[in-house]
């Protein structure tokens, strides 16, 4: 498809009939960059599906929603703009399903797009530590990393976005505690100046992104300013927000509708768990006992496909709890890993995009996180960062539905895929198809990726490609292949990995003097509990994201995380 200098998609099928499955021609782009990211998306999701087996080119997978993690390295002229991780799905575990599952961690729980390219990046970043802790933090090779520069991406060359930070971790006293020095020297990692990530969507975030009320919606103006590798200064300013309604939901975080949930629904045939574009008529809700909500302000604030009750937040409500503590999650802030968290510098949306609702929606309503507590010079956590939020006209779904027809995503599967370290032998090489490829075009895939197709109604692996699929090495997989890359037990095992790295690295670095002190510093095999709570202990990641989940007016309609601290009657 292709766009003027307006940022305006073109309207309508070639040759007529029938509708375009998105509404494209409605939708202006925010900026060059906007694009530039969409494309870089689109494409390298192009190149996944073409990878996995038993895949047919052309094959009608039904409708999905696609988000992707986009790398800016501004370190080279021009900045490359680099896909590293992506994920398309729209399937969830219900409640039972997720119980059963919490002992061993071997399903997804969330196969929602966002959630799933977030889980893809944590393993980005578990292969950049892996290979920074073995020397290879530097970007000697960043133009040849470039697609389309100097050279491919191979086993000599090294592309990482971190640098070295020695000895931010903890302020322990080295005299009082002679057993912490080689802690204190350890130091971890943090991204490199210069080197932005950026979320791309293509449709809004499921719950408050999707609540059309509360905020008026103007068509965007394209910026004929800026370039494709760079996002508008002016957009990471979100002005005052003012919020009238919050007693009304205005600022609510809600929850996925459970798939086993018994909601009466007399317009939405279609099955719950799923994104859908029809108007769902939902029952009465209570939040703590007291208070009964008015079915018809209901139906408007609590969109198709969420509840107020369930297990899994929406994904609106994750990407604000990222705005507050970053989306690298707990573990990689441990001792050795990263030294601080991880924002989005900009959100790209597609479909369904307003800029004042998605600004409500993935950040402004936490402007007050930190301000009903008193921060610690030392803490790593402080700001609500306000990613830029921008749309794009650019279309992932091109196709064209009949008179009647409409938007259905029944298709079950979702894929994640991540971009691993670029000399090991397991990663698969990516070839630009489809969508227009040409030599030339931004970010091609033609790095080293893993790649996955897991049900998302069952949380398990189904096929793909990279990785040792008979190890628990890459998936945590006890023989069988079920489990994913991204489920937690794999997670803990990248973990396991990247931490096991920097301590070995280490070792070289001090030599046989202080191996006995190395020695005392090593991890031990822990449960996931255990982990969770030693990483914030060193970075109080755990309090801050309780404070993050307490904000003021979050609750007014849902049952409250359990992780919340919320006064009944003062939601």
């Amino acid at each position: 498809a292709h766009q003027g200098s307006s940022g305006m998609a073109p309207d309508g099928p070639p040759g007529g009939g029938g509708r375009n499955a998105e509404h494209a021609a409605r939708r202006v782009s925010s900026c060059a960059f906007a694009d530039n990211v969409a494309e870089a998306a689109m494409m390298a999701y192009d190149a996944a599906l073409a990878r996995l087996p038993d895949h047919e080119s052309g094959k009608d997978r039904g409708q999905t929603v696609l988000a992707a993690v986009v790398a800016r390295d501004g370190r080279v002229t021009p900045p490359i703009v680099r896909v590293v991780s992506l994920g398309a799905g729209t399937k969830f575990l219900g409640a039972a399903d997720i119980d059963a599952d919490t002992q061993a961690g071997v399903r997804v729980r969330d196969c929602h797009a966002e959630v799933l390219a977030r889980r893809g990046m944590k393993r980005f970043l578990y292969a950049q530590i892996r290979d920074a802790a073995c020397g290879r933090e530097r970007n000697e090779s960043a133009e040849q990393a470039r697609p389309g520069g100097s050279g491919r991406p191979g086993k000599d060359i090294h592309w990482n976005v971190l640098e070295r930070s020695p000895g931010e971790l903890s302020n322990v006293d080295t005299q009082a505690n002679p057993d912490k020095v080689t802690s204190e020297k350890l130091g971890g990692w943090r991204c490199a100046p210069g080197v932005t990530f950026h979320l791309y969507a293509s449709s809004a975030p499921c719950g408050n992104a999707c609540v059309k009320r509360f905020a008026r919606g103007g068509k965007e103006v394209f910026d004929e300013s800026g370039t494709k590798f760079d996002v508008p200064p002016e957009a990471h300013d979100h002005g005052v927000p003012k919020f009238g309604a919050v007693r009304d939901g205005q600022l609510a975080f809600l929850w996925k509708r459970d798939p086993g949930e018994n909601t009466e629904n007399t317009e939405n045939t279609k099955n719950p768990g799923e994104n859908t574009e029809s108007t769902t008529t939902e029952m009465e809700n209570t939040t703590d006992g007291t208070r009964h909500l008015d079915p018809k302000i209901t139906k408007q604030v609590v969109p198709p496909g969420c509840s107020t009750t369930g297990r899994v937040l929406t994904c609106s409500d994750k990407i604000a709890v990222w705005s507050c503590v970053g989306f690298q999650g707990s573990l990689l802030l441990a001792r050795g890993l990263l030294v601080e968290p991880v924002f989005f510098d900009s959100i790209v949306v597609g479909r369904k995009f307003t800029a004042a609702i998605c600004r409500r929606a993935l950040c402004c309503r936490m402007k007050k996180f930190f301000d009903n507590k008193t921060r610690a010079s030392t803490t790593k956590f402080t700001r609500t960062k306000h990613p830029a939020v921008l749309c794009t006209a650019k279309p992932f779904d091109k196709g064209v539905f009949q008179e009647g027809q409409g938007a259905r995503f029944a298709d079950g599967n979702g894929i994640v895929a991540w971009l691993e370290n670029e000399n090991l032998d397991f990663a698969e090489k990516l070839e630009p198809v489809g969508r227009e490829s040409k030599t030339d075009a931004p970010a091609l895939p033609d790095a080293f990726w893993v790649i996955d197709l897991v049900d998302g109604r069952s949380g398990k692996r189904v096929s793909g490609v990279g990785g040792d699929r008979g190890t628990t090495d890459i998936h945590g997989n006890d023989g069988n292949g079920n489990v994913s890359g991204v489920a937690r037990a794999a997670l803990e095992q990248a973990h396991a990995f990247a931490t096991s790295a920097v301590f070995e690295n280490l070792e070289n670095e001090n030599g046989a003097k202080e191996n006995d002190a190395n020695e005392k510093q090593k991890p031990e095999p822990v449960s996931y509990a255990e982990r969770k709570a030693a990483a914030s202990a060193v970075s109080g990641y755990a309090e801050w994201k309780r404070e993050a989940l307490s904000q003021p007016g979050l609750w007014t309609l849902s049952a409250p995380h359990r992780n919340a601290r919320v006064a009944v009657g003062n939601k």
